[in-house]
């Protein structure tokens, strides 16, 4: 008799021992292998929804940014100005904001926009014609906003209000 089949714990032998400890063993090791598995899949998993996430919020201030240039720069035409009778503040305070817009623009914009911004920025005259930019703009902001390309090409639309005293007197 060897000393594996000798009586060792309450008349257990080694043997009958490794029968009832060796699945024990075996199932606390898948365990510890399983659990190590999930920590790793569920930290590739949260690193991966971190990395969309804010993918998704830099797309999100990217649209707002050039919604917001856009608008800027359709506020401030050069044409809208000439139309109406605005403030030297009013006008500087405008011109403000499309300098601002051209600097979200150069920021924010895809190459296109960069390279038509540079364009224009280069032209010596003290008026410019932003139509191109803008029609660009508007075409990156509807490819952003995942919405079909229009062939309508940008123009300024003024609305003047109706003064209530002018209907009055023509009546």
């Amino acid at each position: 008799m060897s000393w594996f089949d000798t009586p060792i714990i309450l008349g257990f032998s080694a043997a009958q021992a490794w029968v009832f400890v060796a699945p024990l063993l075996a199932g606390f090791v898948a365990a510890i292998i399983t659990h190590w598995l999930g920590i790793k899949r569920d930290k590739r998993n949260h690193r991966i929804q971190l990395e969309f996430e804010e993918k998704v919020a830099a797309r999100q201030v990217r649209r707002d940014v050039l919604l917001g240039a856009y608008r800027k720069l359709d506020a401030s035409e050069p044409q809208r100005l000439n139309h109406r009778n605005v403030s030297f503040d009013e006008a500087k305070h405008l011109l403000r904001q499309r300098a601002e817009a051209f600097a979200d623009l150069n920021l924010f914009g895809n190459e296109e926009l960069a390279s038509q911004l540079e364009k224009l920025l280069e032209q010596s005259s003290n008026s410019y014609d932003t139509s191109i930019v803008m029609n660009s703009l508007r075409d990156a902001l509807r490819k952003e906003f995942g919405l079909e390309l229009t062939a309508t090409r940008y123009k300024w639309l003024e609305i003047d209000p109706i003064n209530p005293t002018k209907q009055e007197t023509a009546k």
